[in-house]
């Protein structure tokens, strides 16, 4: 039963990631109009988002964990 609400719990918080960006993308779409939107655009938008993550820690270790970084599930592999 535990790992039936654990697996829905992970549905359910995949879902409201993605509707979060559906929003951001609504938001976006609004302010920026349908002509504007091109190939430019879209990577002065990344660029404003990389350089907002660089600001917290000087490095872009969000987008990019590495080795450092191993899913729960490689860990249990590991452990066992």
């Amino acid at each position: 039963m535990n790992k039936l609400k654990h697996n829905l719990s992970i549905v359910f918080i995949s879902i409201l990631v993605s509707c979060w960006f559906k929003g951001f993308t609504i938001i976006f779409d609004h302010f920026v109009p349908s002509e504007k939107r091109t190939l430019t655009t879209g990577i002065i938008i990344c660029g404003i988002v990389a350089f907002f993550l660089w600001l917290d820690d000087g490095s872009l270790s969000e987008i990019n964990r590495g080795k450092k970084f191993i899913p729960a599930m490689e860990r249990n592999k590991q452990s066992t």
